[in-house]
């Protein structure tokens, strides 16, 4: 007979429902005290309902509902719980005969009031446990909201939304309180009643009036401890916005070089170097799509509008599976989706930058659209400089960004994502430098019932510049480029539970356009030339697990089968083996038709790594992973320009082959608002590339010619402590790294510094960062960050000889001597928003400096050659020299 208190009907099961086999039940009296003392309950039951001699000792070291269930299994008992405190005892048989019988059980469980009922009454009692699954969205957009963390508080249920905004998980049933959260959102905290397996989705909305945080990942805050992967950064977009920047413009890829083990060799380089790598082994992916040059105005400026990324992550380490084709990291770019419900936008104004945004539904809650563009020009600058060469220069550029989504059914969505760009840089009357990327791709995504998630991608990008040379006598148009095109598709099973399992597929096709140079005056001494391009099929099949085999173990492991074929058409020269290489040696050469396979490469890439966890804040987390690269740029600079050239391997270059090793502790305090970590790492690569000594790379058809192949090597260790709440929020961190090579071929020519080991062009031990933001009021922020790092690694003039009466330097080996140290300090004011809740308009402001003491680091050394006594002058580039102040205006239309 139904009742109407909330728990009354649970309760009275217990007193009057039970078989009438009365038993000496003193030991199970005595367990079930220890319980209910070690984990502060109350325990409802009959005791006719026990066999004493199927009685075990609770384990009281396990979380409790594994305690629970471990003890209450052999005796056929399930449980219900309320409000973490109370918990009613049930036999199995009760449930099963209470679920059946024609006066329904599930009608006369009465639930409280505000309570959501997950799953179907009708089937209470006849299971334990019940999965859960629904989506979280930003309730404003629509936006699916990734990495948000749902819990069953009281328990050590949890997991995390996918990139869909899904989650699911397997809960025992009963009533909890549900809690969502994720980094930026005010937290919401429901009352449920778990029945059966069921749904629950929700929205969140955003903190635009609560206390915002400045953090460097928006995965939940424990993860930094349970987490099976290490060596992960997720970067909040929110907070490279606040931080300084260089004339204003927030760069997303320059704001990596502040986490631990990420560094540049300088100003105005637009690559970064990972764990002792070089540029081109990062992998940069944007909606699934390669990047090949990833920055503006030869290195000044970002590719990437931040306001249009959702959320970056960066592996440096702990790499799944489903990436690969680089050997140091991978970084992984999310573009924004569209708000589904309202139209919103913002333009924004800086010293060189102009900049608007747009979002909104294309069709309501079904379609939307985000568009973002940018237009630059520093000609008013450079026209302000002493120097007359820089104000015959300019540079500009402009770049398109945009992304469709849609659901075409509840389970099937597609994205489109594009990019398009174009700089322009010329140097005086000598030279005028252009290029472009086009970057494309299609999604669709399937939801199939029992968790499992399809995904196929396909994706397009192009890169393409351009060098006007207009010297005289010297006229003429160099063009060079490279294209790739893939389609992948992914099959995930998600059960939730800390469980993963994933499976994939990848073709990729690259052409390499190497290089073409016309004369473009009858007068140029400039002769035709044109170099043969180079194509390469890559192919990958790959799959992954992740899974919590006990409450302190989490594992993660997965493995990349890949193969590459060289295609023609190409023709290969080949080389006396008893000379070095050069054109001297070639004895032969070998054409190859169109669709020709020259060369295959192949091989395993294992994956691997686990957290355990020492204690409830803390874990020691290890890991491996190999990874194979089968592109490469060819290049004689320590940083990356928009004019390199990159190459297949094939017949006399083997894949470059990275194996990295890694141990790590972490440890969070004060709740998980501090979180600390240090990392050792231990990378061994085969067949990295360099460059002979005075080598020629500029359209060298035979480049085999100019460069050698050998094994490097880098370790290091970094230290990361990050606050994440309140007033004062940011992090420090600390990176003792070496990147080594050695190149010791059999021939002296072979070998580079006699075949000693040497330091790598971007190898700098020390670098330590310190980000800070400071919330003055709801309004207005401080921020600053320092950054310190050794020099990098550079060749000098030791001595000097004399050559048909000219004196001549002599250099020392390579990369013995270091520039001078580089340090930088650089601050912001901001202020955000308005204090009226339902404006129309926001506006902010940003004043930034940059290079507050105006340290002149150097970019690089060079020497000027004089016949005198000292034989070379040593001069000191510095790039950015002065202090550089701006100021940026934003306005947001709501």
């Amino acid at each position: 007979m139904p009742m109407k208190k909330n728990y009354c009907y649970l309760l009275l099961l217990v007193l009057f429902n039970y078989d009438g086999n009365a038993q000496d039940v003193s030991e199970w009296k005595t367990k079930i005290g220890q319980l209910e003392k070690a984990f502060g309950i109350d325990i409802y039951y009959r005791d006719e309902w026990v066999d004493a001699s199927k009685v075990t000792i609770p384990d009281t070291s396990l979380p409790r509902d594994q305690a629970l269930g471990a003890f209450l299994s052999p005796l056929n008992l399930s449980y219900i719980t309320y409000r973490k405190k109370l918990v009613v005892l049930l036999p199995d048989s009760t449930a099963r005969r209470f679920a059946s019988s024609s006066e329904d059980y599930g009608s006369q469980l009465k639930i409280p009031e505000g309570v959501t009922i997950i799953g179907d009454l009708k089937s209470f009692g006849t299971q334990r446990n019940a999965t859960i699954r629904g989506r979280i969205l930003d309730a404003n957009s629509g936006d699916p909201l990734v990495g948000a963390n749902v819990m069953l508080v009281g328990t050590n249920r949890s997991t995390s939304t996918n990139e869909k905004g899904e989650y699911s998980f397997q809960v025992p049933v009963g009533l909890y309180d549900l809690l969502i959260t994720t980094v930026g959102y005010i937290e919401e905290r429901k009352p449920v009643a778990i029945v059966g397996d069921g749904q629950l989705s929700t929205e969140l909305f955003d903190t635009t009036y609560e206390l915002e945080e400045i953090t460097i990942r928006e995965r939940a805050f424990e993860n930094n401890v349970t987490d099976a992967k290490m060596g992960i950064n997720s970067i909040d977009v929110a907070s490279i916005r606040r931080l300084p920047s260089f004339l204003g413009e927030a760069d997303v890829i320059k704001s990596l070089t502040f986490l631990p083990g990420v560094s540049s060799v300088g100003e105005g380089s637009s690559g970064f170097n990972v764990r002792g790598g070089n540029f081109d082994q990062n992998l940069i992916l944007m909606d699934g799509a390669p990047v090949f040059y990833p920055s503006h105005m030869l290195g000044f400026f970002s590719l990437i509008n931040s306001e249009m990324v959702d959320n970056l992550t960066l592996y440096r380490g702990g790499v799944p599976a489903k990436y690969g084709g680089r050997i140091s990291s991978v970084l992984d770019i999310r573009l924004k989706e569209g708000d589904k419900k309202r139209w919103n936008g913002n333009v924004g104004l800086g010293p060189i930058t102009s900049k608007a945004f747009a979002e909104g539904p294309l069709i309501k809650n079904k379609a939307s659209l985000a568009l973002g563009v940018r237009v630059a020009s520093a000609d008013w600058i450079l026209k302000r400089t002493r120097s007359i060469e820089l104000r015959e220069s300019g540079a500009r550029y402009i770049d398109f960004q945009g992304t469709i989504d849609a659901f075409v059914t509840d389970k099937d969505k597609v994205r489109l994502s594009g990019y398009m760009s174009g700089d322009r840089f010329s140097f005086a009357q000598d030279a005028i430098y252009s290029y472009q990327n086009n970057i494309y791709s299609v999604s669709w995504t399937h939801s199939f019932p029992q968790n499992i998630y399809l995904k196929v991608n396909g994706a397009s990008s192009d890169y393409d510049f351009e060098v006007e040379n207009t010297e005289t006598l010297r006229e003429y148009i160099m063009q060079s480029g490279i294209h790739y095109k893939d389609v992948k598709a992914d099959l995930t099973y998600d059960p939730g539970n800390g469980f993963q399992a994933e499976v994939g597929v990848l073709a990729g096709k690259y052409n390499i356009e190497r290089g073409e140079l016309e004369p473009t005056t009858i007068s140029s001494l400039e002769a035709a030339r044109s170099l043969q391009d180079m194509n390469g099929i890559e192919k990958a099949v790959y799959g992954s697990l992740e899974w919590k085999p006990a409450s302190w173990l989490t594992l993660s492991a997965g493995s990349r089968y890949t193969t590459f074929d060289q295609k023609g058409p190409l023709k290969i020269y080949s080389y006396d083996p008893a000379l070095a290489r050069d054109d001297d040696a070639i004895i032969d050469s070998t054409s190859y038709a169109k669709g020709d396979v020259i060369n295959t490469y192949s091989g395993f890439e294992p994956r691997g790594s686990a957290s355990i966890k020492i204690a409830e804040e803390q874990s020691i987390k290890i890991g491996y992973n190999r990874m194979r690269q089968y592109i490469n740029i060819v290049s004689n600079t320590a940083a990356v320009t928009p004019f390199d050239i990159w190459t297949t391997s094939g017949t006399h270059f083997k894949p470059v082959i990275g194996d990295q090793y890694g141990i790590g502790y972490f440890r969070n305090f004060t709740k998980n608002k501090l979180q600390t970590s240090v990392e050792l790492f231990y990378k061994e690569v085969q067949n990295v590339t360099e460059y002979k000594n005075n080598a020629d790379l500029f359209l060298k058809d035979n480049i085999e010619t100019e460069l050698l192949q050998g094994f490097g090597r880098s370790y290091g260790a970094e230290f990361l402590v990050q606050k994440d709440a309140g007033l004062l929020t940011g992090w420090v961190s600390y990176t003792y790294s070496r990147s080594l090579r050695t190149i010791n071929g059999e021939l002296e020519e072979q070998k580079i510094n006699r075949g000693k080991e040497y330091a790598a062009d971007f190898d700098k031990p020390h670098t330590l960062n310190i980000v800070s933001t400071y919330k003055l009021s709801r309004l207005w922020r401080f921020s600053g960050n320092f950054t310190y790092s050794t020099g990098r690694p550079t060749s000098y003039p030791i001595d000097k000889y004399v050559f048909n009466g000219i004196v001549v330097a002599q250099f020392s080996e390579r990369n013995q001597f270091r520039v001078p140290d580089y340090h930088r300090l650089d601050i912001a004011f901001s202020v955000d928003g308005t204090n009226k809740r339902k404006a129309k308009v926001e506006t902010s402001w940003t004043f930034s400096l940059y290079n507050v003491y105006g340290r002149k680091n150097a970019y690089s050394v060079f020497f000027s050659q004089r016949n005198s006594d000292p034989p070379v002058t040593p001069y000191k580039l510095a790039v950015l020299g002065i202090p550089f102040p701006s100021v940026t205006f934003n306005l947001k239309f709501l």
